[in-house]
């Protein structure tokens, strides 16, 4: 069994919600989904035999990519209540921690 394993996994169509149940199912020991019936047999599996174990890196790059997901999730959100006028730019900027030309800038990205 090597040391580590690489795997990637195509998130093309999911969902935030979708993608946190699948890294949930990958780094949660106790987890099993039904909805990913192959990789949860594959998961415990490895579990069995000793061979899935997150390392500290590995756990800080997926906390900081689902942090990433979901300030962009705030950010899509403060954009369509500015768009529906249910917020102002100032606001919107303020709740998301930056300048209004920074606000801006990154509705228009």
């Amino acid at each position: 069994m090597p040391d580590f394993f690489t795997l990637s996994v195509n998130t093309e169509g999911l969902t935030n919600k979708n993608i946190n149940e699948y890294l949930k199912l990958l780094t949660d020991k106790t987890t099993i989904n039904k909805k990913y019936k192959q990789t949860t047999i594959i998961k415990q599996e490895l579990y069995k035999i000793g061979g899935a174990t997150m390392s500290k890196e590995m756990r800080a790059i997926l906390d900081s990519e689902r942090a990433e997901g979901m300030q962009q999730g705030r950010l899509k959100v403060l954009i369509d209540m500015v768009k529906d006028k249910l917020l102002s730019v100032a606001d919107a900027a303020k709740r998301l921690g930056a300048s209004e030309k920074e606000f801006m800038r990154l509705s228009k990205a």
